[in-house]
């Protein structure tokens, strides 16, 4: 669950600060990727073996969950610009 500080400090509005509660400079930003394996059945092991596997992309954008590492506050990127 997303959840924000209802009382952000006066740091937040230090220039090149990101987090709105402590100024922080650093956010942890959550993205979600697809990766695809390819399989096969191996009939002497008995199970799946992976013989493949495809990254996608990530995207993040100003939707996007963040956490700042200091205090732990949580947000989206767009409270922090």
């Amino acid at each position: 669950m997303m959840t924000t500080s209802p009382t952000p400090t006066s740091t937040s509005s230090i220039v090149g600060s990101l987090c709105p509660n402590c100024g922080g400079v650093s956010l942890n930003v959550l993205t979600a990727t697809i990766v695809s394996y390819q399989v096969v059945f191996d009939l002497d092991a008995q199970e799946l073996v992976v013989v493949g596997e495809s990254v996608g992309n990530t995207e993040w954008d100003e939707q996007s969950q963040v956490t700042c590492p200091s205090c732990h506050w949580q947000g989206a990127l767009f409270d922090c610009l």
